[in-house]
């Protein structure tokens, strides 16, 4: 019997057999100004404060990318530390994120497909193939990154102690490594693009996954041109 974050998961996958990545109905836009009155005034700060400013770029340089450069980014943004400390907020300090790494262009580097160990802070060799198949058409620009960051989740543990409510908490998790990743690359003149696009079932394969680890998102990232 499937659990119920399986099935949510299984129903939002992507196919190739899908026409459009739209639902087949539209869902009314609720008009928030209603619920303003006019009985307390706004809040303003005193002075501007300056935000984080982060764009994405599809665009990637041809040039190699050093190892220490993209060794750097990943420990900067996901480091689990030996007193169980991380550079993002995990439910539960499961920190049920993995991290796979396809290098394409990298300096003095194969090709091929790497597992992130966060607490080695290494980078391991699991095999030569690169087959980006599981993107769809319109996300065919990461073949031309130097790396792409596939962010998958263990769900195992989040269920056993949370039920279904631990995909939530699988979701917010890969959002806050994601929100890392942005703003590393845009200090560090690296472009990046965050892809949500991909075809669940072949890049599952691809890498390989066990019942209880998906998928959930992944970042292009290459030198700026």
């Amino acid at each position: 019997m499937s659990r119920i974050f399986e099935e949510y998961h299984m129903n939002s996958k992507n196919y190739h057999s899908q026409n459009k990545f739209e639902p087949i109905y539209k869902i009314k836009e609720i008009d928030y100004s209603k619920k303003i009155t006019s009985e307390v005034k706004d809040l303003t700060p005193k002075k501007k404060y300056q935000s984080y400013k982060i764009k994405s770029n599809r665009k990637f340089s041809n040039k190699e990318i050093d190892i220490e450069e993209i060794l750097k980014l990943i420990q900067t943004t996901y480091s689990i530390d030996s007193f169980n400390k991380s550079s993002i907020p995990s439910a539960g300090e499961f920190y049920s994120l993995n991290l796979y790494v396809v290098l394409q262009n990298v300096k003095e580097q194969k090709k091929g497909l790497y597992l992130y160990c966060t607490r080695t802070k290494k980078l391991r060799f699991l095999r030569k193939q690169v087959n980006n198949s599981y993107l769809p058409p319109t996300n065919n620009f990461a073949n031309k990154a130097s790396i792409i960051l596939i962010i998958t989740s263990n769900l195992a543990n989040l269920y056993n102690k949370y039920g279904d409510r631990g995909y939530r908490y699988a979701l917010l998790e890969a959002g806050h490594l994601g929100q890392n990743i942005s703003i590393y690359c845009s200090e560090n003149n690296l472009h990046a693009c965050p892809i949500g696009g991909f075809y669940d079932d072949l890049l599952s394969n691809y890498l390989q996954l066990g019942r209880y680890e998906f998928p959930l998102y992944m970042y292009a990232i290459g030198g700026v041109e």
